[in-house]
């Protein structure tokens, strides 16, 4: 861990901006996410994918159970078949698996290098990406922006990040394309370096500009409540 970046690091600027001025709490909680063992050795077996879409069409769940069952439920309401998806981040192929099972087409851009043996799945890197980007019906951000800027997978110290790459979202989306997005909610905290918690004071930062057409359990109530582990799913389009 001597690489990553501690609280007592950060300047003074930098811990103003994560902490919204202090209206957002601290916790430690030092993390090194940059050699991840759940990246399957970087390989997505196609095998891996079936048994998974086996197990998504049964409504079983993975590590965010509560989650994966709030976006079934939301797939269930939009379509997205025939229709290309954007998948931002990825340790494994759960989420491509759940766009296959609903008829979507997945496209995974990770900083980290993927390859598979399945053609039904597209996994590119960051950089191909930048070098040649495309716009998608639909975007996945499952429990990812909640890291960005963070260090903990060695990405730079941002204070913004999060708030950065929800802005970059909206390049890739189509017209009327929709962003179904998952991060943590409860009482505005960040536990560095693993992830933020939104709350009533970075969560309107987080989301402006968007507008949330669906919803199964989120409502703002959620934000005077300690809850680690609380990701609920929303369905947003850019304000015109």
């Amino acid at each position: 861990m001597g690489g990553l970046t501690k609280w007592g690091d950060l300047t003074p600027k930098e811990i103003e901006g994560f902490t919204l001025n202090g209206k957002i709490n601290v916790e430690h909680f030092l993390l090194d996410g940059t050699n991840n063992k759940n990246k399957l050795n970087g390989f997505y077996d196609k095998k891996l994918v079936d048994s998974m879409i086996k197990k998504i069409k049964n409504k079983e769940v993975s590590y965010y159970g509560k989650t994966d069952k709030e976006l079934y439920t939301l797939l269930e309401r939009i379509n997205i078949e025939g229709k290309s998806v954007g998948i931002l981040g990825s340790t494994q192929p759960w989420y491509e698996s759940i766009v296959l099972s609903y008829g979507g087409v997945p496209i995974t851009i990770e900083y980290s290098s993927l390859q598979t043996n399945d053609e039904r799945l597209t996994l590119l890197t960051v950089d191909e990406y930048s070098k040649n980007p495309q716009k998608f019906d639909v975007v996945f951000s499952i429990s990812s922006f909640e890291h960005d800027g963070l260090g903990r997978y060695g990405d730079p110290i941002n204070p913004t990040g999060d708030i950065e790459a929800m802005i970059n979202v909206k390049s890739m989306l189509k017209k009327d394309g929709i962003l179904f997005l998952a991060v943590p909610v409860g009482v505005d905290t960040i536990f560095w370096n693993a992830h933020r918690i939104y709350g009533k004071h970075r969560f309107p930062k987080l989301i402006d500009g968007w507008e949330i057409i669906d919803k199964v359990s989120f409502h703002e109530k959620k934000f005077k409540v300690n809850n680690k582990m609380d990701q609920p799913v929303i369905v947003l389009k850019i304000k015109r």
